[in-house]
């Protein structure tokens, strides 16, 4: 987690914080020092207290030995067990558990010489178990993000070309039904222009049954160009050469090296580039189709043939060329003065206008995607997998399609984070957040709004929908097993003892622990991947528990 976090970019304003994520990884760290100093100061203080225990017992048998004749012998491993034998009786105690009445037949021991250390390996015990099972609990929240986040992205992939190949269904264009609305359809017919198409800068270019128009208005003028080159690590820079070409920006020649040639400035109000403008109203026979459908379509062709040999504006009249195709203006033209145009087209003068129009003519469509009504017209929305649960029926899982498909996708992106604040909450939520990050940058398909200028068959844009890489998905569920597999094992810790008595764990011996930990961390991740798919694809929730 910690390398993937180095190597991410931070994309997003709404994507959590990385001073949240920071926290929770050197919270981490702290703990697996905590655990080692933890671990070093019980071993110290257990040595220690057996130290002293050995030698108060060694004490303890040399006086009894020669006072009472009784003498102190260790019982079983590393003297864990004492048995304190006198002439008239036996008495046993545990090492870590000594008391008074144990040694006060034999008046061996003081009241205190052995309590105070005995008491400090409790209160470690004590404090480790306490910060294992926190600290479990703490990986245990960052696991569950995880694989949230993970499966649920998973499934809304896979039930978005599933799903929706399933629900797909073939309707006429020139028929409207409104029982439709809702569902994900397939439609193919002619794609028209039903209004006239005007550029705003030529009011004499205006065209009709065209689905768009765009103009590319270009000025020749002078260019600096200035060569670089790198000598004993050092810049050098040749003197500024300049030439003159046509181009869609003005140069403006105060910024150039002088001495410099000048350049006139355009006409006032011309703007100079690539603009293109789209059909108000485009139909597929009896729907509207939206702009952003319409931007689909990109085959261009000339449209001279569909306007006037001279067109004016901006105080230019410009002239068509048929051999190129672009309509030439020059500052201060006039036929009175030039009855020909061959100087205008072939003898190109600095601060020579031109430009170009093309046109995307009516043509064949395919749409597929969600019918529904707008503004009295039937149009469509993008198809994206929405939440269904088991008591929604079909008609309002219709209605929530449709209001999924007008809202924006960075809305419906933003929702999948846990939260957008720092703190603690922050903190808690930093696995989802820093996934939802990290998958920023992953090229995946979240919707099908399929428009074509072909007559194509119904299952075509689900052959191009784009998946989740399987490596990717695996890595993020093994992120989640290992998080999850150490939050458990760290809760249960403290418990290591009663999960060994169980009766089914007894055969694992000192493993049973880390068994029961991978048991329940298993089911945990499955349990989680069937609840993320149910609102989606409730039959792929079964296979995690096949």
């Amino acid at each position: 987690l910690i390398l993937k976090a180095r190597s991410m970019r931070w994309t997003s304003s709404s994507i959590p914080r990385p001073l949240s994520s920071c926290i929770a990884f050197f919270a981490a760290l702290a703990f697996g020092g905590f655990q080692l100093s933890t671990s070093a100061v019980i071993r110290v203080v257990s040595s220690k207290s057996s130290h002293h225990s050995a030698e108060a017992v060694s004490n303890a048998s040399r006086s009894a030995n020669l006072s009472t004749g009784a003498h102190i012998r260790p019982l079983g491993n590393e003297g864990r067990r004492l048995a304190v034998v006198l002439p008239a009786m036996v008495r046993e105690a545990p090492a870590g558990n000594l008391t008074t009445a144990a040694f006060a037949p034999a008046g061996l021991l003081g009241e205190g010489a052995v309590f105070n250390r005995t008491q400090s390996i409790g209160a470690a015990q004590a404090v480790g178990g306490v910060a294992s099972a926190f600290f479990g609990i703490l990986f245990i929240m960052l696991a569950v993000p995880i694989h949230w986040f993970n499966e649920e992205r998973t499934v809304r992939s896979e039930a978005l070309s599933a799903r929706g190949l399933e629900e797909v269904i073939s309707v006429e264009a020139e028929r409207v039904s409104k029982a439709n609305r809702g569902r994900l359809v397939h439609v193919q017919g002619r794609a028209k222009g039903a209004a006239y198409l005007q550029d705003p800068q030529f009011r004499d270019v205006a065209v009709s049954r065209c689905l768009k128009l765009q103009s590319t208005v270009e000025v020749f003028q002078w260019v600096q160009t200035t060569r670089t080159w790198l000598e004993g690590g050092r810049v050098r820079r040749c003197q500024p050469r300049f030439h003159a070409e046509w181009t869609t920006t003005h140069q403006d020649s105060l910024r150039f090296r002088k001495p410099s040639p000048e350049n006139p400035r355009p006409p006032t109000g011309l703007r100079l580039g690539t603009a293109t403008h789209v059909c108000p109203r485009v139909e597929l026979g009896a729907f509207l189709l939206t702009d952003d459908m319409v931007n689909s379509f990109r085959r261009f062709e000339p449209a001279m043939q569909l306007l006037p040999q001279r067109i004016a504006a901006h105080g230019l009249t410009f002239f068509a060329n048929q051999k190129d195709g672009y309509y030439y203006a020059r500052p201060g033209f006039s036929l009175v003065r030039n009855p020909t145009l061959g100087g205008l087209f072939s003898k190109h003068e600095v601060g020579d206008v031109r430009v170009r129009f093309l046109c995307v003519p009516e043509t064949n469509a395919t749409v597929v995607a969600v019918q529904c009504q707008k503004d009295l017209d039937e149009t469509f929305v993008p198809y994206r997998p929405v939440c269904q649960g088991p008591c929604i029926d079909e008609g309002h899982a219709r209605d929530y399609r449709v209001e999924a498909g007008f809202r924006p996708l960075k809305e419906l992106r933003s929702e999948t984070t846990c939260c957008s604040t720092g703190g603690c909450a922050g903190c808690c939520c930093c696995a989802c957040n820093t996934i939802a990050c990290i998958c920023a940058q992953e090229v995946v398909t979240e919707e099908i709004c399929y428009v074509s200028d072909s007559l194509d068959p119904i299952d075509m844009p689900f052959r191009s929908v784009v998946k989740r890489s399987p490596w990717r998905v695996w890595n993020f569920r093994v992120m989640g097993l290992a998080a999850m597999f150490l939050g458990v094992r760290l809760f249960l810790n403290p418990f290591s003892g009663m999960v060994q008595g169980v009766p089914m764990l007894e055969v694992y011996g000192g493993a049973a622990t880390v068994v029961f930990a991978a048991m329940i961390t298993l089911a945990t991740s499955a349990l989680i991947a069937a609840v993320a798919a149910i609102p989606y694809r409730p039959t792929l929730a079964f296979r995690w528990f096949v």
